[in-house]
């Protein structure tokens, strides 16, 4: 069964460019919820006034000046309106449509068949409903899409083409197909974060634990509590400025289940006797399961990706004995 990503590559394999267009579902995208709850798409401009006519743009064989008066005669913005109309009737099913809703991006092909009419008004048919992941399944977050796309995604009437460059950089965002450049960069990030695991295991205990203070300062987290020398559960104390959650932190080199074990249960004992806190329990060197909610681990994989995420790679290089 053919499904929206295999009609999107198709489309790309056949054609040189794919219409992509963005559609604001109602004004101030009132719509949206019905839309994307019930796999339609909607549209105004008085077009459910004479839906037959409208319709009927899809044959080509209504006049420019047809469509203006028409346009005129319901009141509605001819100059704003006219391509608009022209853009949502005569689709055919053929076109990516793109919205937007709380914080994602959603997409889809209508089926390509004649408006109906709802109670939202003027409406068609999503042949696949609409969708908000790439071909992988990662959520369409709007806070990570390229400019040039969120730009589009604020335009302030209902439809607007995106432009040729940012309509396949969106395409292939969805059919998940980087460019070489991504491919070069992300194969630098993953090497250089298994690299610097190598460096961290190779530090002393002195400096792991400065390099554990500079990952969390760097997070924003305020050290309230002094590297612990007499409280062997407790290696920092921590604020969390804005929650004013209390956080404790245990940095062990070289570590096994039953240590950590030993120290979660000294966590319960804070937790309960002092005042509620969470733990983060650090380590290099070892194997650690079973964290909850309130307990996090850092492994080498966590530390050595938050040193990189961190911009910490240039003091690992001048501080590792290596």
């Amino acid at each position: 069964m053919e499904s929206i990503f295999d009609k999107l590559k198709k489309l790309v394999e056949e054609r040189k460019h794919v219409k992509v267009k963005f559609i604001r579902l109602g004004g101030g995208s009132c719509n949206a919820d019905y839309c994307i709850k019930n796999g339609k798409i909607t549209f105004g401009f008085g077009t459910d006034k004479n839906l037959n006519f409208w319709n009927s743009l899809k044959l080509n064989e209504i006049s420019d000046e047809k469509i203006k008066a028409e346009l005129k005669e319901q009141g509605q913005n001819v100059s704003v309106g006219f391509r608009q109309c022209k853009d949502f009737f005569q689709d055919d099913g053929t076109v990516l449509w793109i919205t937007s809703f709380k914080t994602a991006l959603y997409f889809g092909f209508s089926d390509g068949e004649n408006a109906n009419l709802s109670d939202k008004g003027t409406e068609k048919t999503m042949l696949f409903g609409w969708g908000n992941k790439d071909k992988n399944g990662n959520p369409l977050l709007i806070s990570g899409l390229n400019g040039g796309i969120t730009k589009t995604l604020s335009y302030q009437s209902t439809i607007c083409d995106f432009s040729e460059v940012y309509a396949k950089l969106l395409i292939n965002r969805i059919l998940c197909i980087p460019n070489s450049h991504r491919v070069e960069t992300e194969k630098a990030y993953n090497d250089l974060v298994e690299k610097s695991k190598f460096l961290i295991q190779a530090f002393t205990p002195k400096d792991f634990e400065l390099l554990v203070e500079l990952i969390i300062s760097r997070a924003g987290l305020k050290r309230v509590g002094v590297a612990g020398k007499n409280e062997e559960t407790i290696d920092l104390v921590l604020d969390n400025p804005i929650t004013h959650e209390r956080w404790i932190v245990q940095v062990k080199s070289d570590t096994n289940q039953k240590q950590f074990e030993s120290y979660l249960e000294k966590h319960k004992e804070i937790s309960q006797n002092v005042g509620k806190c969470k733990m983060i329990y650090v380590f290099h060197t070892g194997k650690v399961e079973n964290a909850t909610d309130d307990v996090l681990l850092w492994d080498i994989n966590k530390l050595s990706k938050l040193v990189v995420d961190n911009g910490l790679v240039d003091w690992v290089l001048s501080v590792a004995p290596v």
